[in-house]
């Protein structure tokens, strides 16, 4: 996989706009949503015929997905789950009427006939898996205090990312609908950072076991969240209204523009003040404590004073060398810190998805990379590496096509998993969840397909 110049130049636009932009404070991470699309987009370079990029996919566990009813669409107020903010998603399919002809014939004979618009409905999803799963945060603070404060911000919000996306995962593989899936890649993305980790289903007894109470009070919260980014409080109705009111000329917006964007000016060099203040006067309390602090604590302190105030709006606040200088003391302090900050470029041209799968199996838990900067030499090599295992997925997809039949369905019926073996030992901790599912259906007895 090479990055094109157009693709190149529409990361370096969505990185620049999600940089200049005055977010809501109840959806901090969307306009970052372009980044990742973007960065998605490359992954499934040359197999868009394969994979679909799904912003806001939702991972539910239902009983009513055992139902032999596949035309229904009932909604089921059992399910618990939550949503992603964006997966990859590889549907394998089939034609309804399989006997007649092969998918792969007939996609390219309605590609060839679009006058027949309604050729989609002919086809039939049978199965769904989710390479890739993305979680994203908030950009990390455009405006630290200093250097620490820089740091743990990056910090503080990939971590939020990795939490939320390990839940995703587990939910993902402790589903009925998934049950072909093995293998997941995790994305906690955060501005312009992100860390990588691949996991096999094998891994899941090891991690935190999901409550379905837990699963519900997400899945409320994000709705809640979502539903409050469409509400304008009555306290900037009236702000807002001479921005909304239809009647104004083209003219008058422009003034309109013109006079928020010299506020806004004004704001900024006002907000810019208080932040130099502020600042100072962080500096000077920690100037204080140094003279109390001794050994690790002294020499971390001293570097913070000594790398001064973040790099004026052009450049980065501070390098990633001063950073990873920083983050060797902070491991030498807290042992359970990981060891280098930024992750380095693979020196082994072999490391593939499975060598990354295995590192996270012999821990029982997600092996993160370091810090990785979109745009970098070192994210071009792990996305070519991701790309290379999607591309296998979707050769495999493509085979599937050109045969007769159902694909997938020549599987013995004694590989198919039940639902008793993936939901009991790790997601119904609970006696009293596990005997409400118990109860719900018998197919929790049965195959599931």
């Amino acid at each position: 996989m090479e990055e094109s110049l157009s693709s190149f130049i529409a990361l370096a636009l969505a990185l620049a706009t999600s940089e200049s932009i005055v977010y809501n404070s109840r959806r901090l991470e969307t306009i970052g949503y372009a980044i990742s699309v973007i960065m998605l987009r490359d992954l499934v370079q040359q197999n868009q015929d394969s994979m679909i990029i799904c912003p806001q996919f939702p991972i539910y566990i239902s009983i009513l997905d055992n139902d032999q009813k596949p035309d229904e669409t009932t909604p089921d107020r059992y399910a618990r789950g939550i949503y992603v903010d964006h997966a990859l998603v590889l549907p394998r399919a089939s034609l309804k009427d399989h006997r007649s002809s092969s998918l792969a014939d007939f996609l390219e004979g309605a590609y060839r006939n679009t006058r027949d618009w309604n050729f989609w409905r002919k086809i039939s999803i049978d199965d769904i898996e989710v390479p890739v799963l993305e979680e994203r945060k908030r950009s990390p603070t455009r405006h630290p205090t200093d250097f620490e404060d820089h740091v743990k911000s990056i910090i503080t919000q990939l971590n939020l990312g990795r939490k939320q996306v390990v839940t995703q995962c587990t939910l993902l593989f402790l589903s009925p609908r998934f049950w072909r899936q093995d293998t997941v890649i995790l994305l906690a993305t955060a501005g312009p950072y992100y860390r990588l980790a691949v996991v096999h289903s094998s891994i899941i007894p090891h991690l935190p076991p999901l409550k379905t109470k837990k699963l519900y009070d997400l899945a409320v919260q994000q709705e809640q969240e979502k539903e409050s980014f469409n509400v304008l409080h009555q306290d900037s109705l009236a702000t807002a209204a001479e921005l909304l009111n239809p009647g104004l000329s083209k003219k008058e917006k422009e003034e309109a523009y013109l006079k928020i964007a010299r506020e806004e000016a004004e704001k900024k060099t006002k907000r810019q003040t208080v932040e130099r203040a502020g600042r100072a006067k962080a500096r000077r309390e920690r100037e204080a404590r140094l003279s109390a602090q001794k050994g690790l604590q002294r020499k971390l302190s001293k570097y913070v004073l000594d790398a001064g105030e973040p790099a004026a709006d052009g450049d980065e606040p501070y390098s990633q060398t001063a950073i990873e200088e920083f983050w060797a003391i902070t491991v030498e302090m807290v042992e359970e810190e990981d060891g280098k900050f930024f992750e380095e470029i693979p020196g082994d041209d072999a490391m593939d998805i499975a060598t990354l799968a295995r590192r996270s199996t012999e821990l029982n838990e997600p092996a993160w990379t370091g810090v990785i900067c979109v745009g970098s030499d070192v994210s071009a090599r792990y996305k070519k590496i991701i790309h290379d295992y999607l591309s296998t997925l979707a050769n495999l997809v493509r085979e599937d096509r050109k045969a007769l039949g159902v694909p997938g369905n020549n599987c013995d019926e004694g590989l198919f998993p039940t639902v008793d073996a993936l939901l009991i030992p790790c997601f119904l901790q609970d006696p009293t969840d596990l005997k409400f599912y118990l109860s719900r259906n018998e197919a929790l007895h049965s195959g599931i397909m």
